[in-house]
């Protein structure tokens, strides 16, 4: 069973992306894409190329169970804020990722819309993966209770780069 198509928190609707997000998507990412690159090289590509294209698979994926992608939107106004997606494997564990519009970090947004998706039915465990420099993502870890499991080197592109893996476990959910 995979999360909702739409949740609501305090400040945030969460919900699968529509075509009509095209242009509040192209716009944060436009204004984003610096911050984010910095920290999320694979992103990055997929956000450089045909938006469309990535809002159709991200509906595709959604519907087949494979990644669930979510905008962020304010509840006040409507406010694109950010992006989040639920990735599960085939051994109970989720994946997030995540990135905030520029105008929108450390704001506590992506903290609120992790703590909206760590919910029962959708997984065993629950993963970050973040750089142990970016600071915004290890707060959110922290913030939400997962506990850092270890760092290590991976490869990518031809560099080794740190990454920091972060767990949360329902018995341990301090949400």
């Amino acid at each position: 069973m995979g999360p909702p198509a739409r949740l609501e928190t305090e400040r945030l609707i969460l919900r699968r992306y529509e075509p009509d997000d095209l242009q509040a998507l192209r716009d944060a990412v436009d204004s984003s894409l610096d911050t984010i690159r910095r920290w999320m090289p694979n992103t990055t590509r997929e956000l450089s190329g045909d938006l469309g294209l990535w809002l159709r698979d991200a509906r595709r994926q959604f519907d087949e169970g494979e990644r669930f992608a979510y905008g962020l939107f304010t509840r006040a106004d409507g406010t694109f804020v950010g992006h989040i997606s639920a990735i599960p494997g085939d051994d109970g564990c989720v994946e997030f990722g995540y990135w905030a519009h520029a105008s929108f970090m450390r704001q506590g947004f992506v903290s609120e819309a992790v703590r909206a998706l760590v919910r029962p039915g959708i997984g065993d465990r629950f993963v970050i993966y973040c750089s142990p420099e970016n600071e915004a993502s290890m707060g959110v870890a922290r913030t939400c209770g997962f506990t850092l499991v270890e760092t290590r080197m991976v490869p990518h592109e031809g560099r080794d780069y740190p990454q920091a893996r972060w767990e949360l476990r329902p018995s341990s959910r301090s949400l």
